[in-house]
């Protein structure tokens, strides 16, 4: 590394972000790092890199026919209607950052289940939990659900560095791993890049597996033949929310593939941060495409896995470790083991399960539970 600065205390002050990315250089010849502010300069570079990933996702989409007049036009609020616009507004949408050592502190009081009323033996010390699937220098992920983020973690010199957090969407209901609650899961999962538990596609295109409303958006023909689907917009002015641009499969010991859970990127991008979805983990679509990557030292972001099957199920073998969790505050439950407290349910939601309308395939993108029937009349 440049300057003489010793690799192993500047992995240990924060600089896990740089030092991955192969960028732990001075910003200019003439100007020492000990006058610069490490965080400024860590978010400096992870501007640069979004801004990789936003060129990336933006010169896929002529891959499509006609993208300059069907598709790129209309993904970006108004008055953006242009590759460069759309670019610019992915930039200013990606919603990711470097903690600083405020939220950490932050963090870790959080999930200290010791103090927090904490009663499920499963979700027990979860950064301990997360520490042990680390292996030193490989990256893993913790979803903190109270403060609405996932973040990237990885082990140096025995030590979690946090590398960067990316802004979600968690479920409006209460967090569940059954399948069919509509809730997001808890507790330590698998996810992994490879066949059935991972797609990558192009910026906006549809990627779930059942679309119950596919006429809500638009198919269009590929320059090299064929067709696929896209939301129409990537703000929240499509009718409903859907998985697109890429996703990643979530599967747990206590939570099966049928639970259909995923991260994945989002056309309702302006809900980042609130508790809207119907129990995936939702992210901006630059933060998505950037999991697909892999650093300057060529080792992934998330690794390749594969989907197996033995006695008690469907597993990922190999993969990335992801821990999820949420106090009980958070996940709404009382220190007397109160009915969880629901969100304002959105009207998506409401409009998709209206009194009277029977839920179908083509009207109901989850399993809608009794509770939920009654709260709603």
């Amino acid at each position: 590394m440049d300057g003489g600065i010793n690799r192993r205390k500047f992995l240990g002050t924060g600089g896990a972000f740089l030092a991955s990315l192969g960028l732990g250089r001075r910003a200019g010849a003439n100007e020492p790092l000990d006058k610069l502010d490490p965080r400024a300069l860590l978010q400096k570079e992870l501007a640069d890199r979004n801004v990789a990933t936003a060129n990336r996702l933006v010169a896929g989409l002529h891959a499509v026919r006609n993208a300059d007049t069907k598709l790129i036009p209309r993904m970006a609020p108004p008055p953006s209607s242009s590759p460069e616009g759309l670019r610019n507004y992915l930039l200013k949408s990606a919603l990711m950052e470097i903690p600083d050592e405020s939220e950490i502190a932050r963090i870790k009081e959080l999930s200290d289940t010791s103090k927090n009323g904490e009663k499920d033996p499963k979700l027990m010390d979860p950064l301990k939990q997360l520490s042990d699937a680390i292996t030193e220098g490989k990256y893993r992920y913790y979803m903190l659900g109270d403060l609405r983020k996932i973040y990237m973690v990885k082990k140096v010199d025995g030590k979690l560095n946090f590398v960067k957090s990316i802004l979600v969407t968690p479920s409006v209901l209460q967090y569940s791993n059954k399948v069919n609650s509509g809730g997001t899961p808890l507790g330590m999962h698998r996810i992994g890049k490879g066949k059935n538990i991972s797609y990558e596609g192009l910026l906006g295109e549809v990627v779930s597996v059942l679309n119950p409303h596919k006429s809500a958006f638009q198919e269009l023909a590929l320059n090299n033949g064929g067709s696929r689907t896209f939301s129409r917009h990537l703000d929240g002015r499509d009718t409903y929310p859907e998985m697109i641009t890429a996703r990643l499969l979530l599967i747990g010991p206590d939570t099966p593939m049928e639970r259909g859970a995923n991260l994945h990127g989002t056309n309702y991008q302006n809900k980042l941060g609130e508790r809207d979805s119907s129990g995936c983990a939702r992210m901006s679509n630059v933060a998505i495409a950037s999991l697909f990557e892999k650093d300057e030292d060529s080792a992934p972001y998330v690794e390749e896995g594969k989907l197996i099957k033995n006695r008690e199920g469907w597993e990922i073998l190999g993969g990335t470790p992801l821990m999820i969790y949420a106090t009980p505050k958070d996940r709404g439950i009382g220190p007397n083991g109160e009915k969880p407290v629901q969100h304002e349910i959105p009207s998506w939601f409401k409009e998709l399960n209206s009194k009277g309308q029977k839920p179908t395939p083509e009207t109901a993108p989850i399993k809608i539970p009794d509770w939920f029937r009654k709260l709603n009349k």
